[in-house]
């Protein structure tokens, strides 16, 4: 309603449409200024990205001049709260390694790789998508030959639970345990257990468990290895060691030391 106030009159318009003014105006309170805020968002967005060494000073005024206003202190809070704020170039240093986490740095396998069949190589990405009020985030696999969409998630925050997608990922799941189920190599088979296990859902973890309980030799050991993705979960750790208590094999136990032991 709002953008056809130049052909008609808000008080034609709600008759029309039969809404008092009161509601409109109360509507439009509750929109425009989320609105407004968004529109600005992006144009932040698309200037500091555009040049990435201005700083709030500029990208104020680069606003101004295509005519959104907006001082400097709105647009040092939305550079602030989208990280987007210049970083002084530092000295050179020889580049060693990035240690500011803990988990372990695994090579790129796939930098080469070109899948010559579905379900070889899966390919994962997040991007943004900007809605009139907000923006969301997209968390999504895809099958690298087949261009299919293995599982994705929807949220508004960039939280690990985004990339988990818990609510998508039972159809990775099936994926997988599909492909195992259709027999392979050991390594193969290795590598399918220790994907399911990174879904981290209820699903993939019965089904390693069952694969523990139920297969014997190299398949159990696998399952281990698989299980080790849930090391820090004392509930899960406790459900592994009866089961390799109740079976009473000695080889089992020392896979499990091993594989426990690095995660």
């Amino acid at each position: 309603m709002a953008q056809r106030q130049g052909e008609l009159g808000i008080e034609r318009m709600c008759a029309l449409a039969g809404v008092s003014r009161a509601s409109f105006y109360r509507s439009w309170r509750a929109c425009a200024p989320r609105e407004e805020e968004t529109a600005l968002r992006d144009a932040v967005q698309r200037i500091a990205l555009a040049h990435r060494r201005y700083g709030h000073r500029r990208i104020a005024a680069e606003l101004r001049r295509s005519g959104l206003l907006a001082n400097k202190k709105r647009v040092l809070r939305i550079m602030r709260e989208d990280n987007l704020l210049c970083v002084p170039k530092r000295a050179f240093a020889p580049p060693t390694t990035d240690s500011r986490h803990g988990f372990p740095v695994y090579p790129n396998l796939a930098r080469h790789l070109k899948p010559m069949a579905a379900n070889q190589l899966w390919v994962a990405d997040i991007t943004y998508v900007r809605l009139r009020e907000e923006f969301v985030y997209l968390a999504v696999v895809l099958d690298a030959f087949s261009r299919r969409v293995i599982g994705w998630n929807l949220a508004t925050h960039l939280q690990a639970a985004l990339a988990l997608g818990e609510s998508r990922l039972p159809a990775a799941f099936e994926v997988l345990r599909e492909a195992w189920e259709r027999g392979g190599a050991g390594e193969q088979r290795r590598t399918l257990l220790v994907a399911i296990a990174m879904l981290r859902i209820d699903e993939a973890l019965e089904f390693l468990l069952g694969r523990l309980a139920e297969e014997s030799g190299p398949v159990a050991a696998d399952a281990l290895a698989g299980l080790a993705f849930y090391a820090r979960d004392e509930a899960v750790l406790a459900r592994v060691q009866g089961i390799i208590q109740e079976r009473g094999d000695g080889a089992l136990e020392a896979v499990f030391e091993r594989e426990f032991s690095r995660a």
